[in-house]
């Protein structure tokens, strides 16, 4: 099963939005795969990380070697955020 994320654009900031399951890998460590490969991060951009809900989840890297997303730090909120694409 892949794990993924998609990106939205907001203003001049882009955003990433987790699935589910992306975000159950994430909370646990692990990267995840974008739904689109030729996502144009930079290599190691940190970027804000939302639900699909909304919720704010952290910030995460983008690692282009792999093409992936990997935690950095991560919240545990419930509420969903005003700032969500």
């Amino acid at each position: 099963m892949k794990r993924l994320a998609r990106l939205w654009v907001n203003g001049d900031e882009v955003e990433v939005a987790m699935e589910p399951s992306a975000e159950r890998h994430l909370r646990s460590g692990q990267p995840v795969t974008p739904r689109r490969p030729e996502i144009s991060a930079r290599h190691l951009e940190v970027r804000r990380a939302y639900s699909m809900e909304g919720r704010f989840l952290g910030v995460v890297r983008f690692n282009r070697g792999q093409g992936t997303w990997m935690p950095v730090k991560l919240f545990d909120l419930h509420m969903p955020s005003p700032y969500a694409p």
